[in-house]
């Protein structure tokens, strides 16, 4: 069920350049199959195992391209529900510079089909791919982005690991962006951005074109 759930989810993205193209899905008499485009080697990997660290400008580049392609993926009614580095891939044909978002399996909408309004929330629900409870919106693969561009600010760590899920939601409650992002020089936008996904409303609509104009300016200023 997992990937077919998967495969409609990439079906209904198709068409932007940071979803892979879906070439194939069926079943035979053992398995099911999704095929896809070949990707790259995964966020996770790449930081972990290179020895060539990620500049600024990759970084920045990352967070652009996530706020497209999330912006896209929400348009569209879908809420990723698991921002990581491992689902995060770059493009074959263009390392560091491409990047390409994976694994919608636990992916889920956040309309109610019948009335096209956000899904009320509805509080103490398990969050799939989230450490704390609630039900999950926009705002969350955001704020999960934001984690992910702390952490390859901070080399990799985030204070939470490795400490038990239940203790993880607490720790991020009592950090602010300021304290998370490293005081080395790096630009407060990253910082600002958590802070921005925090204060969202359970339904709101997100300025992803905003955020994207200030990672830019990042690096061209």
């Amino acid at each position: 069920p997992l990937l077919r759930h998967e495969a409609c989810a990439l079906v209904r993205l198709q068409g932007h350049p940071s979803i892979p193209k879906v070439f194939a899905f069926g079943a035979s008499q053992y398995y099911e199959y999704l095929a896809f485009q070949r990707l790259g080697e995964d966020l996770h990997s790449y930081f972990t195992n290179s020895a060539q660290p990620l500049s600024l400008g990759n970084v920045v580049s990352i967070a652009y391209q996530m706020l497209d392609v999330l912006e896209h993926t929400h348009a569209r009614g879908i809420i990723h529900c698991d921002i990581k580095p491992s689902n995060i891939m770059f493009d074959v044909r263009s390392p560091c510079a491409r990047i390409d978002l994976i694994d919608f399996g636990v992916c889920r909408t956040y309309k109610d089909p019948s009335t096209g309004q956000h899904r009320p929330d509805k509080p103490m629900q398990y969050r799939r791919g989230y450490t704390y409870f609630a039900t999950p919106s926009r705002r969350d693969d955001l704020e999960s982005l934001a984690y992910v561009l702390i952490w390859l600010l901070r080399g990799g760590e985030l204070p939470w690991r490795p400490v038990q899920s239940a203790e993880v939601y607490e720790i991020k409650s009592r950090s602010s962006g300021t304290q998370l992002c490293p005081d080395d020089g790096w630009p407060l936008v990253f910082a600002e951005f958590l802070d921005s996904c925090r204060g969202l409303q359970y339904a709101e609509t997100p300025n992803y074109a905003f955020w994207r104009r200030r990672c830019a300016g990042t690096v061209e200023g």
